[in-house]
């Protein structure tokens, strides 16, 4: 698999950092892979993955995180209720509000949850376990 990526992404640049560059590739696709059957595997990049320049970082900084991140403030005390607010910070729980459709999905991905609409849909088999 390795000397694959290696043949569809090598260049000049990414031969310095030897296997690092394929490495990260194959860890990423490898992470939001989804089984379709018959040992076939589907990455949707443009939805699943992301790179992120952080100003100062080195390239050989570079790590797969295993994580959602979006682009959206948690929900303080005063935006919601401040004793819901308290419960939920006290069971180490982040509350967002008014997320993007495509973010929700992400989540709902990440920990194997299943999005529900309505309270009195909620069942414990649609809670993520991940």
């Amino acid at each position: 698999m390795l000397g694959l990526v290696k043949s569809c992404i090598g260049t000049k640049f990414t031969g310095q950092f030897g296997n690092l560059i394929a490495d990260l590739a194959i860890d990423a696709t490898t992470t939001v892979g989804v089984e379709v059957g018959q040992g076939l595997r589907e990455v949707d990049i443009k939805k699943y993955i992301k790179v992120e320049k952080i100003p100062g970082g080195q390239l050989e900084d570079s790590k797969v995180l295993k994580r959602v991140m979006f682009n959206k403030d948690v929900v303080a005390p005063g935006a919601e209720s401040d004793l819901a607010c308290h419960y939920l910070s006290k069971a180490g729980v982040s509350a967002v509000k008014r997320l993007r459709k495509t973010d929700n999905n992400r989540i709902a991905k990440a920990c194997g949850a299943v999005i529900v609409n309505r309270l009195d849909e909620l069942q414990e088999s649609n809670v993520g376990t991940d």
